[in-house]
């Protein structure tokens, strides 16, 4: 879950303490369109300059990444039942299904 308010994990935009809508390329102002006809990358996450900040090489996005996945191992119970109905819902033949009967 990344917001794209402010390209932090863990939240979502209706959450976003954020005033502004930060550029995942630079960090600025997203509605400074002046700004952003070129905008140089840099992560504001880590302040380096060779990744956006949403991308999976920052070493805040990978942490975040890697405590999710240890909660889901933890919680090994919920992933059968849970991956199991992103797959029903995915089939594509099942969503067909689901729409014929409507």
């Amino acid at each position: 879950m990344m917001n794209a308010t402010c390209n932090y994990p863990g939240h979502i935009k209706k959450n976003c303490q954020s005033q502004i809508e930060i550029c995942r390329r630079c960090g600025g102002d997203r509605k400074n369109v002046s700004d952003h006809k070129e905008c140089v990358i840099k992560c504001h996450h880590c302040m380096s300059d060779d990744h956006q900040s949403t991308d999976y090489k920052c070493p805040r996005i990978a942490a975040y990444r890697k405590q999710l996945l240890m909660e889901l191992k933890k919680r090994a119970e919920l992933q059968q039942r849970d991956f199991r109905e992103i797959r029903e819902n995915m089939n594509p033949k099942q969503c067909f299904l689901r729409n014929a009967e409507t």
